[in-house]
């Protein structure tokens, strides 16, 4: 749209200077922009004109689902569901709701396809070599990542509905199967992590998971579903710990409260808490018989001594568990290690002898991502390729570039980027650390420092899309506009 919306208020009901008035689905960025808190726009015929720059055309909105199946790259449209094509009937008449694919684009996908049923394959052999009944044995966290990797290694990868109307395109299937890999990818990573973190601070942790405990300052009651070593922000200024001291220094706890002692503490429910160790005490047996939480369905409550029992993800995570935690720590730290294995050979230069990974290749799983005509198949490939390029022959470095995001994401911007600098010192040619470095600087308001972390980025890695996006905001932010649109192109090729 041509309207300055800058000093306008948004309407529902614009309908000036014409007859017909649109109904505009705005992109995510320029909806920011603009101050429009719903993402949509009612406009006028007159103030609007077509986008021709093929980069342009493709806008990012959540709202998109809900009327349009893909976007169509040889008409330069987005298709429309069944539902808005049946309303619009004379706007595109002859809308396909699925892509017509080439051969090439066919045996790439058959390609990514079986190549992850194949790795699915090999990683479930990786339990199996540890023990063939898993379920038997109740190790329930290792039988249920057992039985996604068959699903994953026999196709079972589609939705209820996607099996029941038999339109899956090949593309989106190849997706779907990238998709529940990284989501046991992912898995992983976090399990593992946080058990490493529990054995390293076992000894200063007094309560577990599951415990029902008393908060002795503001008296309410709550179980713990999880706990940091020490707190994840700021807490020094909280009102409940100024008779406290050093409560940076102490482990903090998740603790899901009793409502009605929180009706009665704070005069209304509460979520979630975050407590200080120093503010905690078991509960009496008493205390315990009579307390009332909201937790999923996955928790257990012990009725003989009314303690509650994790969920199996969360028991190992903090050390909970029963007495085989042996066999399923030794199996997760194989399948972590063999999953990092792939995205190192995904990336190789050089050619592998190995077919599966040939088929599930950074430079296929590139190609598949430029095939995407629509957001939710994009996102699994994009998170996949960062994964890929996290990954590290040593996998001590991989996790403490995943410790730094964590820490970023809590926003302890100082502690991450002491990391990422770190990293790069430790191993120059780390591309992704140095993409991380780049992102921090750029948070801090350090542009020269992010572009020439961000060119070493491009150095190792030219294909590095989200290094490329970060080289545009970067020249926008200097006032460098030609560049930023050059290097926000070349970002867009690569992931349209």
């Amino acid at each position: 749209t041509t309207k300055d919306y800058s000093t306008n208020e948004f309407s529902s009901n614009e309908n000036e200077g014409g007859d017909i008035s649109y109904n505009i689905i705005l992109d995510a960025g320029d909806a920011h922009a603009m101050g429009s808190p719903s993402g949509w726009i009612r406009t006028s015929e007159t103030d609007l004109e077509a986008v021709t720059d093929p980069h342009l055309i493709r806008i990012r909105s959540n709202h998109l689902l809900e009327k349009f199946v893909r976007f169509d790259s040889d008409s330069k449209l987005f298709v429309p569901s069944e539902l808005q094509a049946y309303h619009y009937p004379i706007d595109q008449p002859n809308f396909k709701l699925l892509a017509d694919l080439d051969p090439q684009t066919l045996q790439l996908c058959q390609d990514i396809t079986e190549g992850a049923q194949a790795l699915a394959s090999s990683l479930q052999r990786c339990i199996l070599d540890e023990t063939s009944c898993a379920k038997e044995r109740r190790l329930e966290l290792l039988s249920n990542v057992q039985e996604r990797l068959e699903a994953i290694a026999n196709g079972d990868v589609q939705s209820k509905y996607e099996l029941l109307n038999d339109n899956t395109s090949p593309v989106t299937l190849a997706c779907h199967h990238l998709r529940d890999l990284l989501g046991i990818q992912l898995e992983l990573s976090e399990v593992n992590a946080k058990r490493n973190i529990t054995k390293e601070s076992a000894d200063k942790i007094a309560f577990k998971v599951g415990d029902v405990v008393n908060h002795s300052f503001f008296g309410f009651r709550g179980v713990i579903i999880g706990w940091d070593p020490k707190p994840v922000y700021d807490v020094r200024k909280w009102d409940g710990l100024q008779h406290v001291d050093n409560p940076m220094d102490l482990p903090f706890y998740h603790v899901a409260p009793d409502q009605s002692d929180c009706i009665k503490s704070f005069g209304g429910p509460r979520g979630i808490r975050y407590v200080c160790q120093a503010n905690l005490e078991l509960c009496s047996a008493e205390d315990k018989q009579s307390l009332a939480v909201d937790l999923d369905p996955e928790w257990k409550r012990n009725e003989e001594t009314y303690s509650y029992i994790p969920p199996p993800s969360l028991a190992y995570q903090y050390g909970v568990e029963g007495d085989e935690a042996a066999t399923t720590e030794r199996c997760l730290q194989r399948l972590q290690n063999d999953l990092n294995t792939w995205y190192l050979q995904a990336r190789s230069k050089y050619d592998v002898d190995d077919e599966m990974f040939k088929k599930i290749s950074l430079a296929n799983i590139h190609v598949l991502l430029k095939n995407v005509d629509n957001q939710l198949d994009a996102y699994p490939i994009q998170e996949t390729i960062k994964e890929i390029r996290k990954a590290h022959p040593n996998m001590e470095l991989k996790n403490k570039l995943d410790a730094a995001i964590a820490s970023l994401v809590n926003g302890q911007g100082e502690k991450a980027k002491r990391a990422y600098k770190e990293l790069v010192q430790t191993d120059s040619s780390y591309a992704e650390a140095w993409n991380r470095l780049a992102t921090c600087q750029f948070m801090f308001g350090k542009y020269d420092e992010s572009l020439e972390s961000t060119k070493k980025v491009l150095e190792l890695d030219p294909v590095h899309f989200q290094a490329l996006n970060g080289l545009g905001l970067i020249h926008f932010e200097k006032g460098n506009y030609q560049e930023a649109a050059e290097a926000f192109s070349m970002s867009a090729a690569l992931d349209p």
